[in-house]
């Protein structure tokens, strides 16, 4: 795991251990290859977790940074899953997508493989080739942010799989650019991480000069 940027602990306890997590990391053992969360907090010299097991809670794709909370023991995990299947939860992303939106906040309620889905974007910068949003879902299907900002022609980009750029102002987007930046359980707390460098960076792009602007 020497090549890879190892993940942060953003907060402690004896129930739950909050990470911070890195681009390229699954957070189960899947069919994927790379780096695993829940391994790394079993198994690292530098985990508070190492030597206990690790308890899934919730899931980021392998692209997506952010907040990612396990449980340290079977009662913080049953406690946890409750609140996530009451709702009993805040989550917030931010991203970087195509076009321009109509309106600066708006609702996408599509549903994904059939099950009610809905998310709430908010355009926290326009620019020339994209905009930066903060996303709320109340809902946790698999790729939702991504799948209902492409329904509306909003890629997110670095997403190959729903039609996101890869380029922009001829730089590479080297990975999805979603950041999970605020979780908040009901009974809980609330968690936050901070934008990558690699989305910062990015943001940057957004009002470099249109293709055959200025000529």
């Amino acid at each position: 795991m020497d090549s890879v940027v190892s993940p942060k602990i953003l907060h402690e306890d004896p129930d739950f251990c909050v990470l911070d997590k890195p681009a390229g990391w699954l957070s189960v053992p899947g069919r994927s290859a790379g780096p695993v969360l829940s391994e790394w907090l079993e198994q690292a010299e530098c985990s508070p977790l190492r030597g206990q097991k690790a308890w899934v809670v919730h899931r980021l794709d392998r692209d997506t940074t952010g907040v990612i909370l396990f449980a340290r023991n079977a009662d913080a995990h049953r406690r946890a899953c409750m609140a996530f299947e009451n709702r009993e939860t805040r989550k917030i992303y931010e991203c970087l997508a195509q076009g321009s939106p109509l309106l600066p906040v708006f609702r996408v309620a599509d549903p994904i493989e059939g099950a009610p889905s809905q998310s709430q974007v908010e355009v926290l910068k326009q620019g020339k080739l994209g905009f930066h949003a903060r996303v709320r879902i109340f809902t946790g299907r698999r790729h939702q942010i991504r799948i209902h900002l492409a329904n509306r022609g909003h890629s997110v980009w670095g997403d190959v799989r729903y039609g996101g750029a890869v380029r922009v102002a001829g730089v590479d987007i080297t990975r999805v650019a979603l950041h999970a930046c605020v979780l908040e359980i009901q009974g809980i707390g609330r968690f936050e991480a901070p934008l990558p460098a690699d989305i910062i960076q990015w943001s940057e792009l957004l009002d470099s000069p249109v293709a055959g602007e200025g000529a």
